[in-house]
């Protein structure tokens, strides 16, 4: 027996159980103590498991959005050349119109004179 189950023995025999149901008791202790303590050996295992998985799903989505932010970026950049020409170009067709409609607007007034 573990030291366990001997005070648990020694306190049943003093407190008046006959001896061979004082080892029982002791006994079917100990066993329960064994099927707890494999039980809590089964839930480190499982716990461990579960952070392990948790831990590769973590590192696969930091590499997912590593992935997506380079993708992205690849994508954006020459969507801001391409925006970036056509600003410069639709400032240039704004002069342009108001160049001409200036110069209508003068041909108009000349005509009256």
């Amino acid at each position: 027996m573990t030291i366990m189950n001997t005070e648990l023995y020694e306190a049943l025999v003093a407190g008046g159980a006959p001896d061979d149901k004082a080892k029982a008791a002791a006994n079917v202790v100990e066993e329960q103590n064994k099927r707890f303590d494999q039980i809590d050996n089964r839930f480190d295992k499982m716990q461990n498991d579960m952070d392990n998985r948790f831990d590769k799903v973590d590192h696969k989505i930091e590499h997912l959005e590593t992935s997506l932010k380079l993708e992205i970026q690849t994508e954006i950049a020459p969507l801001r050349q391409d925006i970036a020409i056509l600003r410069e170009g639709m400032n240039h067709n704004t002069l342009l119109l108001r160049g001409i409609a200036i110069g209508g607007i003068i041909m108009i007034v000349k005509s009256f004179f």
